[in-house]
C-alpha cells in the first residue's frame, strides 16, 4: 500500500502543501499586523494637511474603539454607514451633515505591505465630540482637492480665519 503511486503523489503535495500554508498565513498576519504609529506634524510630507478644514456632505458614524474591548474608547473613528462591529467598538454615535472638521494631527501606521494613513480632526461646531479623538482614515491620494479623503462625505472650505477687530 505504501508503494502506491497515489500515496506518493499525496505526500508530495503535502510536502508543497504545509510550507505554502505557513507563508500564506504569515503574509495574512503580516499585512494586519501594525509595526508602529507615528505622528507628523513638521514632517514636509504631511504638515501640508495640519489645520485643513473640512465640512461633512453626510452624516458620519462616529465609533469608539477601544484595545482591551472596554470603555472608555481609546479613539473615535469617522466612519459611513454601516460602519463596522466587533469587541472593539464600545460606543456608536452620530456626526451630522454640515460638521465642520479640522485636521490636528497626522498618523501613520506603518505594515510590512502598505502606510495607513490617518487624521486626527477636531469638530469645529460641535461641543459634543471637542474632547474626543476622531479620526478619520486616508482613503485616496494626499495630494488631491480633499486631501485623500472620500469626496463623497468630505468637502474642502476655507473659513476666515480669526483676526482683531
Amino acid at each position: 500500500m505504501l508503494d502506491n503511486p497515489n500515496v506518493k503523489k499525496i505526500r508530495q503535495i503535502w510536502k508543497l502543501f504545509v510550507p505554502i500554508a505557513v507563508i500564506v498565513f504569515c503574509v495574512a498576519l503580516a499585512t494586519y499586523w501594525e509595526v508602529r504609529t507615528e505622528y507628523h506634524i513638521t514632517d514636509p510630507e504631511y504638515s501640508f494637511a495640519i489645520g485643513k478644514r473640512f465640512q461633512l456632505k453626510k452624516d458620519l458614524l462616529v465609533l469608539g474603539v477601544s484595545s482591551d474591548n472596554q470603555p472608555p474608547a481609546d479613539y473615535f473613528r469617522l466612519v459611513p454607514e454601516p460602519g463596522f462591529a466587533g469587541p472593539e467598538v464600545v460606543s456608536r454615535d452620530n456626526l451630522d451633515s454640515g460638521t465642520v472638521l479640522q485636521i490636528k494631527k497626522v498618523l501613520t501606521g506603518y505594515q510590512i505591505y502598505t502606510i495607513r494613513v490617518q487624521y486626527v480632526v477636531e469638530a469645529m461646531n460641535t461641543d459634543y465630540f471637542s474632547n474626543k479623538q476622531l479620526r478619520v482614515a486616508v482613503a485616496g491620494e494626499m495630494d488631491d482637492s480633499t486631501f485623500g479623503l472620500d469626496s463623497n462625505y468630505y468637502q474642502t472650505i476655507d473659513l476666515p480665519t480669526d483676526s482683531p477687530d
